[in-house]
């Protein structure tokens, strides 16, 4: 598959308290993974593992302290290429990448009407002259399900429902034309009896396949219904990534394993997880498997010597001491 994203070993870092007690959250390290043209890639974990931040680098809306993320295609262009006064450039990356948020009301003015930020994502990226704006918002807002676009675009966030607002906000992003577009628990603020139309509008966006979609999720069902490859995150690091099916029907990481478990039990909330308790340790960690605190199956080697991403066959990798090609 031809690549339009690349990201090659991501580190996030960011500082907490203050000198001289001042320490480090890593909330990304060596994240590496790719998404094709055509492709829904899902970057899966629970919350704390990453995948928002992943997300927001690669839109440029926060800094790496590591690695390079790299836009495939007209214009190539790096993270690493852009200088203090990239200006052009950037605007040209935002075209192409565009960031759908998980909670629509916060990410929509409850000032202005929600033609608004359609209208101004067009006319900042020249995709719309004055003469054409109105009937190019009205285009975007139907697109996305919201007939007839016209009347919705004079409403304002307030007098529209959940799943309305994020359908904005999918038109909002999809005006600029991009290349990918990130979606950020898209689902997540909706109630369950919108969530699947939401997932198929995300099916349709790629359906040209020249369009790609990232989905931040911690929705196992979801990624299972519309992504292609899932990369399963814990801690700020990849510990496994492969075909959708693979990863989530029959994972090899004990993490992705305690997912799949606690995505699939029966109904009984009070049957223990596979694994013992805790949480992910992102200030200071120490050497080993990020994981290892809190796995059945860790041994010293895990506690004491960090696992290499390797392959257990041609398209599925695993981050595990314990896990052997096949």
């Amino acid at each position: 598959m031809t690549p339009l994203l690349t990201v090659e070993g991501l580190g996030v870092e960011f500082p907490v308290g203050n000198w001289p007690r001042r320490r480090t959250l890593r909330a990304s390290f060596d994240v590496s993974f790719s998404v094709g043209r055509g492709e829904i890639v899902a970057l899966v974990g629970e919350s704390g593992s990453g995948k928002s931040t992943i997300g927001r680098v690669i839109a440029r809306i926060l800094p790496a302290k590591a690695g390079r993320v790299t836009l495939h295609g007209p214009g190539e262009r790096d993270t690493d290429s852009f200088g203090p006064r990239a200006g052009e450039a950037s605007m040209r990356w935002r075209q192409r990448v565009q960031l759908i948020f998980q909670d629509p009301a916060a990410s929509l003015n409850p000032v202005f009407p929600v033609g608004h930020p359609v209208a101004r994502a067009l006319r900042l990226h020249g995709r719309a002259d004055p003469k054409t704006v109105d009937e190019r918002v009205a285009a975007a807002l139907e697109a996305v399900g919201l007939h007839p676009g016209a009347t919705f675009a004079t409403r304002y966030p307030h007098q529209l429902s959940g799943g309305q607002r994020q359908r904005v906000s999918i038109a909002r992003a999809l005006a600029t034309d991009p290349d990918l577009v990130i979606a950020d628990e898209p689902t997540s603020m909706l109630d369950v009896s919108i969530r699947m139309d939401i997932l198929r509008l995300f099916t349709t966006i790629r359906a040209s396949g020249t369009r790609s979609v990232l989905l931040i999720t911690h929705d196992l069902a979801s990624a299972r219904l519309v992504a292609d490859r899932v990369v399963v995150l814990y801690a700020g690091e990849v510990m496994e990534l492969g075909p959708a099916r693979a990863v989530l029907d029959a994972p090899r990481h004990p993490y992705a394993q305690l997912l799949a478990a606690a995505a699939t039990r029966s109904g009984d909330l009070r049957a223990p997880l596979p694994a013992a308790e805790g949480a992910p340790k992102v200030i200071d960690p120490g050497p080993g498997c990020p994981f290892a605190p809190r796995c059945a199956q860790a041994t010293d080697r895990c506690r004491a010597e960090r696992p290499a991403l390797t392959a257990v066959s041609p398209d599925h990798a695993v981050r595990c001491h314990l896990v052997r090609p096949e």
